[in-house]
């Protein structure tokens, strides 16, 4: 079931987020970080994120989708895919902050955090470099396996 969040801070900007936790929540769940691909939360593909989001609450793991784009004060829905080169650190640190808020969250279990990432495949570069650079150096991810269809 999805929360409304009033959303994180990420630089100077508030960023939205979708919660999304377990029925009859008992304790801390595992929580997974859902990043959206370059295409944005555009229309067309806004229905497939949450879809994997409510599989993941259905199962017992908490999921946060943010609106990772509005930290470059751009709209969620946004066609990132020629802005990679001009917001990609920005675009990262908003993630990064994004499994901070997950962490400092009492609803999920810091010590059981994971990513999971969507890309077309002209934006794979971005997304496999920036899952790794999100996911390195921190205790809290400790496996990194990449999924390819």
């Amino acid at each position: 079931m999805a929360i409304p969040s009033a959303g994180y801070r990420s630089g100077t900007e508030t960023v939205p987020a979708d919660v999304f936790l377990p029925d009859g929540l008992a304790g801390p769940v595992p929580g997974v970080l859902v990043i959206h691909g370059s295409s944005g939360l555009a229309a067309q593909y806004k229905a497939d994120m949450i879809s994997f989001a409510e599989a993941l609450s259905k199962n017992g793991i908490g999921a946060v989708l943010p609106h990772y784009f509005v930290a470059a004060k751009l709209r969620a829905d946004t066609d990132g895919l020629p802005l990679i080169g001009q917001h990609y650190e920005t675009w990262k640190t908003a993630c990064k902050d994004a499994l901070d808020f997950i962490a400092a969250d009492a609803r999920f279990d810091r010590s059981r955090l994971g990513v999971l990432g969507f890309l077309r495949t002209s934006g794979a570069r971005f997304h496999r470099r920036g899952a790794d650079e999100i996911a390195s150096g921190d205790g809290r991810i400790l496996r990194k396996d990449p999924l390819t269809p």
